[in-house]
Order: C-alpha cells, then structure tokens, then sequence
C-alpha cells in the first residue's frame, strides 16, 4: 500500500511548474479529562469552587515531589476511566461485528482485512480500527504533555503492546495557550517520570521500548509562536513514510490546526468548536508543492471530514 496519494497538475500560470499534491489521513483524537479540566471546565458553582480548594491543597501537598495538578495537568480518574471506555468500544465494537458490518468478520485478523482498503476511503468503523490495531502504514503520535501521552497508552493499549509499535512524542503538538496546563514538565527528548504518569496498563512495555523523543524538544518557548507549530508538524507529517498518523493532542491546538489550514472561504464548525474529552475525527490533509525551492502549503480537505466518536 502506498504511503501518500499524490496527484499531478499544471497550474495555468505556469505549464513548466506543475502543482504536486500528496493527501495524509490524520485520525485526531482529544486527551480525556484532566485534573485541570474538572477544576475550570465544568462550570462556576459550589462545586467548582470545593474541588479549586482541594486542588490548591494537593497542589500544596505536592510541591516537593515534582509532580503537579495544574503544570503539564494530569488525566483525572475519570479521565482513565474515559480514555478505557474509548479503548473497550473501539477494540470490543469492531471484534464483535467486524470493521464493515459482516457477521462473520470476527474470523478475519485486523491487520488482514485492513490490507483491502485504502485508508482515503474507509468508512468510520474502519478507520476507528486504526486507534486499536497496528494496521499497515499507520503511526501514533502524541503531544509532549502527559494528559495525551497517557490517554494515547490507555486508549492504544492493544496496539502498543505489538513489538516494534511506539508512541512518537512531538513538542510542535503541545497545547496553545498560557494557562499552567500547557506547560511540558518533561526535559528535551525525554517523557515525564513513570511516578507522575497514571499506572502501566497491563503488560505495557518499558519506556525506552515505547517511547520515541527524537522530536520532543522541551517545554515550549515563553514567547514562541503557537502558529509555527502547527506548521512544523503539518511539515513533519510529509516527511514521514506511514500513510495514516493518529494524533492524540489537545482542543485548542486542534481548532487552531483547523483554523489555520481549512479553506479560507469555508466555514466548519471545527474552526469555532471545541472537541470533548475523547473525541475523534479523521481528515486527508494535503501538501500543495512546486519546485524551484518554493515553499509548500497545506490544507484540510473539507468534505474528508468526519466525526468518528
């Protein structure tokens, strides 16, 4: 299966400088709830008020540990409790009646009868399949915040169990913002400590096995741009070989990515919404390029959009 669908045309300006086009399908999905999360997203009430009290107490507790509830914020526990939930649906739902609805898909393995489609064109369930199963050409990656590296090790845990399948962590899908929890407590090329991460999943793999830092580079500069970063990793994306890369990242960073390479003249609900704990989309992103060292420029293929949970 080919790694990148590219298409070929001659823009009408220029018949000696034809437009190349390559297209990549990003499966994005949304950290589940953090620590932060139950603290300032649930609404102003008592309630919101006794758990800020709490947090500030824990926070207290904690400052000698280099752990934190609001730096780099953890998932909640009902934040493992969402990131388990989507991980039974997805692996449960398609071993039960198999990825294209055939009663008897349960006697084909995943990764077979992934070998018959063309991740352009599959279906919801068929692409949700790519969240638990190490199918060909596909990749996960994650953010260097510790709420999606955990949800992406809870959510993907049947997958990454397989030999040779890692978590690629990327400092260019770090959350925008300049709230605490967008900071990276995790030092270049590294992943926060096993003691601040939630508990192994069962048979998880040893760190050095399951983590790749090559493209982790630290917390994100102060005065950094948050815009170049969603280019670096639009750019990053077309130099990898896999076809399919799923994206375990963060909501304001999302609708930033969507805002800055969907049409301009499109309106999409992804450039104003904010996705919920969990939630997944799929999209082809394209690669627009010439030669003569010009820049290349991407966008998101609107109508290849869809929600998938």
């Amino acid at each position: 299966m080919s790694t990148t669908t590219t298409t070929t045309t001659t823009a009408a300006v220029d018949q000696q400088d034809p437009i190349v086009i390559k297209r990549k399908r990003i499966i994005f999905v949304r950290h589940a709830e953090s620590e932060w999360n139950v603290i300032f997203n649930r609404g102003l009430n008592w309630r919101a008020f006794v758990s800020l009290l709490r947090a500030v107490v824990r926070e207290w507790l904690l400052l000698l540990t280099g752990d934190s509830l609001f730096l780099d914020s953890p998932l909640s526990r009902r934040g493992c409790v969402q990131a388990q939930s989507l991980h039974d649906y997805v692996y449960e739902t398609l071993l039960g009646r198999g990825s294209d609805g055939d009663k008897n898909a349960g006697a084909l393995t995943p990764v077979g009868n992934a070998l018959y489609h063309s991740s352009l064109q599959m279906g919801d369930s068929s692409l949700l399949r790519y969240l638990c199963f190490p199918l060909p050409d596909s990749m996960v990656v994650t953010s260097n915040l510790r709420r999606t590296i955990d949800t992406a090790r809870i959510a993907s845990a049947s997958r990454l169990k397989v030999p040779g399948e890692k978590i690629h962590v990327l400092s260019c899908l770090q959350e925008i913002g300049r709230n605490f929890d967008t900071l990276a407590i995790s030092l270049p090329h590294a992943v926060p400590p096993q003691d601040v991460l939630v508990e192994l999943p069962r048979g998880e793999k040893s760190q050095d096995e399951l983590f790749d830092v090559a493209e982790s580079h630290g917390n994100k500069a102060v005065l950094g741009s948050g815009r170049d970063r969603l280019l670096l990793f639009a750019q990053w994306v077309f130099k990898q070989r896999k076809e399919v890369v799923i994206v375990y990242g963060h909501s304001l960073w999302f609708r930033a990515f969507c805002c800055e390479f969907f049409p301009r003249d499109v309106y999409h609900e992804a450039k104003s919404s904010k996705m919920r704990n969990c939630g997944v989309v799929t999209f082809l992103l394209e690669e627009h390029s010439r030669g003569g060292g010009r820049s290349a420029h991407f966008n998101i293929q609107p109508e290849s959009f869809q929600h998938l949970v």
